[in-house]
């Protein structure tokens, strides 16, 4: 036994895409009030020892106390930024997935309805453009600056500079003096920023192109979804034709 299912009509496809749209607006605001709490937790974290470090270090006059303090609490708060940074671009990748989305839902809003095109800020093109347009910027491409004023930029730059005090403190705790320990914290911060930058560009890229491109900016669009009849109604007679 087969049962006949009518075909959906054109509210019940608007309904399904804007729950689909609601649905994509609630975890994208999920995934940046995740990002924004875990940057917050961090930059907290981080504030509370360098005071600790500070009073330490006032009251043993940086002797081996503060040596001895600053070698445990330092690490920690580096595993601990280094946790937040993936999990930092884990939240973007699902932020872009979700913008991709929401763009390509908005797309098939103006196949139906083409003359809101106008009418809508945000873009309907799940290209890089598109994307971009959608997250608020007002270039085609991204500045390497974009990304250091981020939230997995951020956390990635704060990280290097934890590594870069490990590693000095290391080497003046080895015996070098203070000019090697400058030159080798410069030299392992500079490692560790260009290798947290890379994998971030990397990620991003990467999650840019599992989503794909539908529907592109230079494609333009086409009304491809006619307006079709809810019900069949009889043809309309002329009043002025006779019975």
């Amino acid at each position: 036994m087969t049962l006949d299912i009518p075909p959906a009509s054109r509210q019940d496809l608007l309904l399904i895409v804007t729950t689909e749209h609601t649905t994509l607006q609630g975890a994208r605001a999920a995934a940046i009030s995740d990002a924004n709490g875990r940057t917050g937790f961090f930059l907290a974290t981080l504030s509370a020892v360098v005071v600790a470090l500070a009073f330490v270090a006032q009251v043993s006059e940086l002797g081996e106390a503060f040596v001895v303090f600053a070698s445990v609490l330092l690490p920690i708060l580096l595993f601990v930024g280094l946790a937040i940074f993936e999990r930092l671009l884990q939240l973007a990748m699902e932020n872009i997935r979700c913008v991709v989305a929401i763009n390509r839902l908005r797309h098939y809003y103006l196949e139906i309805a083409p003359e809101l095109m106008a009418h809508l800020t945000l873009s309907p093109y799940d290209d890089t453009t598109g994307l971009l347009v959608s997250l608020g910027s007002t270039r085609q491409r991204v500045r390497p600056w974009d990304l250091v004023i981020s939230n997995a930029g951020l956390v990635a730059t704060i990280d290097s500079i934890i590594a870069a005090v490990i590693s000095g403190l290391a080497i003046w705790q080895l015996g070098g003096d203070l000019v090697a320990a400058a030159i080798g914290a410069a030299i392992v911060g500079v490692v560790a920023l260009t290798l947290l930058f890379w994998y971030l560009v990397r990620t991003l890229r990467a999650a840019q192109r599992a989503v794909g491109v539908r529907f592109p900016t230079s494609a333009g669009i086409e009304a491809t979804h006619d307006r079709r009849p809810t019900q069949t109604e009889p043809p309309a007679q002329n009043e002025l034709s006779p019975p």
